[in-house]
């Protein structure tokens, strides 16, 4: 649960609007030291993390997992492209049964959403 702008101001007994920009500013800085420190998101959001190689297997750093919705890459060709298959089990991502990692062009970055 995320601590809203009227709850913050309720909170500082705030009563007027002027301030409303950098009190938001304060719970979003908040929220996002928070789900650093604890690698758990505190409210349903999308999280992008990046990785320098495939492996056994690809960690993922937040929990609770919701969701894969993409692993985009660029391949040994050195084009765009996107994974599909992969499986997802205790907070790890494995390659897809039938065909494995693919190949990816030297120092590409695979991108986890």
């Amino acid at each position: 649960m995320t601590v809203t702008l009227a709850q913050a101001k309720a909170q500082c007994r705030v009563r007027h609007d002027e301030e409303n920009d950098y009190i938001t500013s304060l719970i979003a800085a908040a929220k996002a030291w928070v789900e650093r420190y604890t690698m758990q998101p505190i409210a349903v959001s999308e999280v992008v993390e990046t990785f320098s190689e495939f492996g056994d297997y690809i960690p993922l750093g937040y929990s609770p997992f919701s969701e894969l919705t993409s692993i985009a890459y660029v391949d040994a060709d050195g084009e765009d492209a996107e994974l599909a298959g992969a499986r997802v089990q205790d907070g790890r991502i494995y390659a897809p049964s039938e065909a494995g990692w693919p190949a990816i062009s030297d120092y590409s970055t695979i991108t986890v959403t």
